[in-house]
């Protein structure tokens, strides 16, 4: 028989997580004279996501970012909530040049080998870094979305300012659309929606897309040069690990669960392996602080009760000290930043939300 192939290091997973921690540690030279496997299903990569966030601190993927803004707004009804973000300026990142980035750089390394399967490696010896997450049984909530990159003939979209939610298309339940424009003739727009329904049919989006095109933006002759497609679980996992696993992105409770943003905390966590990788097994987990989960299993309670007064709640987090709400929602924030966003938003809500 056979004895499956030993590596100092596995990663389970070749996603945002499982290739952001291999560049980390082949830039890093940590594999120089240490062997890692990337075990991961699809036999090629090509533009499947768009990962966007508030950039508060450096990163190495400034090459793969296909647009950064300085403004956004909110818009309910009437009302039009505009925030500027020039001190922690969003930004997108395209997938494929991420993969492409990556995947040249890690193909030079000898010491690095990738396999569809991981029945063939033996992963009880060295260090395993697990990025796929167990199914969880327990009733969620889910951020599930379809988006879709348009062109158009005219000048039409402010490239200067992005749309971070519309909720003037009411429907029931928590539904908004998301622009982000990347000339004044091109833009992805996404129809997103919070509930405890994974999906919707592809047919229902494309029709929330087409009617949000056509009556509110006035739009009725585009191309489709992309299209995108996702759920994210707004809950965190309950996973048992071995004692040699490490795990990574998703798996390891890094998306936040009121946002579904994740690309900025593998990427800190990314660095906090590498920079202690000697003695990473025997070193406290990497976590996202435990009063953010508080406040969104909050948060999800006033969802639940309360979803037609969510366009009213979020509006009202950015009324004033924006600082505070961006650093608030990319897990930046410190006491003093807390109260002020507790302090614009309606109370009477999540008060009740905390005697159910």
């Amino acid at each position: 028989m056979l004895k499956n192939k030993k590596y100092d290091y596995v990663i389970l997973g070749g996603g945002c997580a499982g290739l952001s921690l291999a560049y980390h540690l082949n830039l890093s030279k940590k594999l120089s004279n240490k062997t890692l496997c990337i075990v991961e299903k699809r036999k090629s990569y090509s533009r499947d996501k768009t990962w966007s966030f508030w950039n508060f601190e450096n990163h190495l993927f400034n090459d793969c970012v296909v647009k950064s803004w300085n403004d956004f707004y909110l818009k309910c009804d009437n009302k039009k909530v505009r925030v500027n973000c020039s001190k922690y300026p969003y930004q997108s990142i395209n997938s494929n040049l991420f993969y492409e980035k990556i995947l040249s750089s890690l193909k030079i390394n000898p010491n690095i080998f990738f396999t569809e399967y991981s029945d063939k490696i033996d992963l009880k010896s060295g260090i395993v870094f697990n990025s796929i997450p167990k199914k969880n049984k327990k009733s969620i909530f889910y951020q599930h979305f379809y988006g879709v990159e348009i062109e158009i003939e005219n000048d039409y979209f402010e490239p200067k300012q992005f749309c971070l939610m519309d909720f003037s298309h009411p429907k029931h339940g928590v539904h908004f659309f998301y622009i982000l424009p990347y000339s004044s003739k091109k833009a992805l727009i996404e129809t997103t929606w919070i509930s405890k329904n994974k999906s919707h049919k592809k047919n229902e989006y494309l029709n929330e897309i087409e009617t949000y095109l056509n009556n509110k933006l006035n739009i009725y002759k585009y191309n489709v040069c992309y299209e995108e497609i996702g759920s994210l679980p707004l809950s965190h996992f309950n996973h048992k690990k071995n004692s040699n696993e490490i795990l990574i992105g998703s798996a390891a409770n890094l998306t936040r669960k009121s946002t579904g943003y994740t690309f900025s905390n593998i990427q800190s966590h990314s660095k906090f392996i590498t920079k202690n990788i000697a003695d990473i097994l025997s070193f406290p987990e990497f976590k996202l602080h435990k009063k953010y989960s508080f406040y969104d299993d909050i948060l999800f309670k006033v969802i639940e009760n309360y979803p037609s007064k969510m366009p009213e709640i979020f509006t009202s987090l950015f009324s004033k000290n924006t600082s505070s709400a961006l650093k608030f929602l990319s897990n930046k924030s410190n006491l003093v930043n807390d109260f002020k966003v507790i302090k614009n938003l309606p109370k009477r809500y999540f008060l009740k939300a905390l005697l159910i």
